[in-house]
């Protein structure tokens, strides 16, 4: 569904189905000599071991397309009634749910979305100064799954209860190194789409989701844990997540301005070969992954 929106009904359905399901079965590119299991200290945007990774991911799919909804109907309001634009409660009410529904399988997801939320509103609200009732709408609809997080956290790291180990600050030149290897391994073909995407329309979808998985990698490179929980990552499965958002975002822009050449100049540009390449390296990477993890019992 969110596929046939972001293709504006410019390709067949059957295209929007396979795109979709190929952006559901991409992994992070498999380099033998680096990760030959895919995952194991990389990482990946799908990760099919993990259900309540998966869950947190579905609730992703729709809570970070449906607040630039909410966003974006806000402002077609503002250009009627001015500064008493105000959503119908039933959808910040509604977004709030959902969030706390995410919140029910793990709050990686909301670790990543909601800073990344609050950057996007607060410079929104900065821009629209006298439309403060929108903004504290939307905030007051979120502030239950906002407590409910931070008491998930609370509980986790030991505040409530006694813990097995600590959120600490970790930041080291060779931390720094692994997470670029990761973010590149992970989003090479999304970052490669970006960055020779040229000047295609910048709406408030895209940059939600560029926020969220700045905001994804940012807590990766500088946020860890120690005792015995120091090597669960837990703070990479939020980039990871996002990481999928963005896929889900690039993709589509990818295939349009393919299709855009192919109809301008009825051949394809060096870029855009190199793209479809990089995207079939993820392809087959993830088809590997899916497979090692049926057909194998060791460690991940």
């Amino acid at each position: 569904r969110l596929f046939s929106k972001l293709f504006a009904n410019r390709f067949p359905e059957w295209v929007v189905t396979v795109s979709a399901l190929v952006c559901l079965m991409v992994s992070s590119l498999c380099l033998p000599f680096y990760n030959p299991t895919v995952y194991a200290g990389v990482g990946t945007p799908n990760t099919w071991h993990s259900p309540t990774q998966m869950i947190a991911m579905v609730w992703m799919l729709l809570c970070v397309p449906y607040t630039a909804a909410c966003y974006d109907e806000f402002v077609e309001l503002q250009k009627v009634v001015g500064s008493k634009a105000m959503l119908s409660w039933r959808k910040p009410l509604l977004l709030g749910l959902m969030l706390i529904f995410s919140l029910a399988a793990k709050p990686t997801f909301m670790q990543v979305f909601l800073p990344a939320a609050c950057l996007f509103f607060l410079v929104m609200w900065i821009r629209n100064p006298n439309n403060s009732r929108f903004f504290l709408q939307m905030l007051g609809c979120v502030l239950p799954a906002i407590a409910l997080m931070i008491l998930q956290y609370m509980y986790y790291f030991g505040i409530i209860v006694p813990s097995q180990g600590d959120m600490v600050l970790e930041l080291s030149l060779d931390k720094l190194k692994n997470v670029a290897i990761a973010t590149l391994l992970i989003q090479g073909f999304p970052l490669y789409a970006l960055f020779t995407e040229g000047k295609s329309k910048r709406d408030s979808f895209f940059w939600l989701v560029l926020i969220m998985d700045l905001v994804g990698v940012l807590e990766f490179l500088i946020l860890g844990e120690n005792g015995r929980r120091a090597a669960d990552g837990n703070f990479g499965w939020g980039m990871m997540g996002a990481a999928l958002m963005l896929w889900v975002v690039m993709l589509p822009r990818f295939l349009l301005r393919v299709q855009a050449e192919r109809k301008e100049n009825g051949k394809l540009r060096s870029t855009h070969v190199t793209g479809m390449l990089l995207l079939g390296w993820h392809l087959a990477s993830g088809i590997y992954y899916l497979a090692y993890l049926f057909t194998t019992s060791n460690p991940i």
